[in-house]
């Protein structure tokens, strides 16, 4: 079954904030992405510099499109 990891991202620091639903494929079982999926999130926002997290995070069923 394949998972989307989602969360929501914001670009900081610019008059206007910028957020963004982020949808990262997650190919395992629900509880490995419950599991790992934090640890994810912070290797996205490591690769994406300004962008902070806003609010939480879930594992979803689904695709991401």
């Amino acid at each position: 079954m394949l998972y989307v990891l989602t969360f929501v991202a914001c670009l900081a620091g610019v008059p206007e904030p910028r957020c963004d639903r982020i949808e990262l494929p997650w190919d395992g079982p629900a509880f490995r992405c419950q599991l790992f999926g934090q640890m994810e999130i912070a290797r996205w926002l490591r690769e994406h510099p300004g962008f902070v997290l806003e609010g939480g995070w879930r594992c979803e069923r689904g695709r991401s499109i």
